[in-house]
């Protein structure tokens, strides 16, 4: 159980607690604003959560992690990068450079199939042409950088770390609804839908005291709490692309007969699970190699194997039992949690460096 101590100053808490909370709730009101261009009748008859789809933070900030996520790829690699980068501030704010232009021609491309994509949905757009995808691309891009200020913000004057923060606000605005939905279903439910909650329920409350209790095992906790984060990340990163090798490999470029490799196959688990050791791995070596590793409580080996038992459970849940709140993404939530903690509360987190990667893009 974690031994929060007390607030550092009450005052300064509430302050930034109330910046975190306004800067999410502009990132949401901006995800409720309609794509210009987009017919308001067609939109309402789509209904639920379409607007979010089409409106000008409608990619998010996805392509800023997915230039984040191939950047750790690259420092893992190559430890050369990351030790580089901690050789000098300036070259860290040269990468923050990089990533963030990467990040904007990302969504560029990103942007594009989005508008061709409501081009093809019937009365959707008003004046399909060249106008319109010019207008969308520029919408669009102009939407991430604004998500992408919005993050840096709140890393700087709010708590915790902005990227993350944002990335799981979707998924958080979900948890609410989901659970209302489940309320009102309670009634209806049979025994086995009953006890398929209940150790849904279970099995994700042991989820998060595993990541929590592997996190704080660790030497340097918030170095524990990176190595969890983007080893996952990592694995899920890399796994469709094994998916097309083995498809090439055995399938001769198809999925269709491999059915070991679907979504919640047991084999598929344990290979994705294997694929979060592999990285664990390769994250610590790295650290190491680049000389910027501390922490040394737990054998590295260790580390790999917990982890991708904690993941393993994770995607169980998501795959199996999806109607439980935040299913597959546990492992973010516990460690943002305990970022955001590390930074406000006195012990138990020891220093290290932040999880936050790359936060500030200028």
């Amino acid at each position: 159980m974690l031994d929060l101590g007390g607030v550092r100053d009450s005052a300064e808490f509430t302050r930034r607690l109330a910046i975190t909370a306004a800067l999410l709730a502009v990132y949401r009101f901006g995800a409720q604003i309609p794509l210009p261009g987009i017919n308001s009748e067609a939109l309402a008859q789509l209904g639920g959560t379409a607007v979010e789809r089409i409106s000008i933070f409608a990619l998010g900030i996805t392509p800023f992690i997915t230039i984040l996520i191939l950047a750790e790829l690259l420092k893992v690699l190559a430890p050369g990068v990351r030790r580089w980068e901690q050789a000098e501030p300036r070259n860290r704010t040269r990468l923050n450079r990089i990533v963030f232009g990467l990040a904007l021609l990302a969504a560029a491309a990103q942007a594009s199939g989005l508008a061709l994509a409501l081009e093809d949905v019937r009365s959707l757009v008003d004046e399909p042409g060249t106008q319109f995808r010019l207008t969308c691309i520029a919408t669009l891009v102009g939407g991430v950088a604004i998500v992408i200020w919005l993050a840096d913000q709140i890393t700087r004057h709010g708590l915790g770390s902005g990227v993350w923060l944002v990335f799981l606000t979707p998924w958080l605005a979900e948890v609410p609804s989901r659970i209302a939905a489940l309320a009102m279903s309670w009634p209806s439910w049979g025994p086995a839908v009953s006890v398929q909650l209940l150790i849904g329920c279970t099995l994700a409350v042991q989820v998060l005291a595993a990541i929590v209790g592997l996190i704080r095992a660790g030497g340097t906790s918030l170095e524990m709490a990176a190595t969890c984060l983007w080893s996952v990340l990592l694995a899920d990163a890399a796994w469709p692309w094994l998916l097309l090798a083995i498809a090439a490999l055995l399938g001769g470029g198809s999925l269709a007969g491999l059915a070991w490799l679907g979504p919640g196959h047991p084999i598929a688990l344990l290979a994705l699970a294997g694929l979060v050791a592999l990285f664990t791995h390769l994250y610590l070596r790295s650290q190491r190699m680049a000389g910027v590793t501390s922490f040394s409580a737990i054998a590295p080996a260790l580390v790999a194997v917990a982890l991708a038992a904690i993941a393993l459970a994770d995607m169980v849940l998501a795959t199996q039992l999806g109607f439980v709140p935040l299913a597959g993404h546990l492992i973010l939530v516990a460690v943002v949690a305990l970022s955001l903690l590390a930074q406000w509360w006195q012990p138990p987190f020891a220093k290290g460096p932040s999880v936050e990667t790359h936060d500030n893009p200028a």
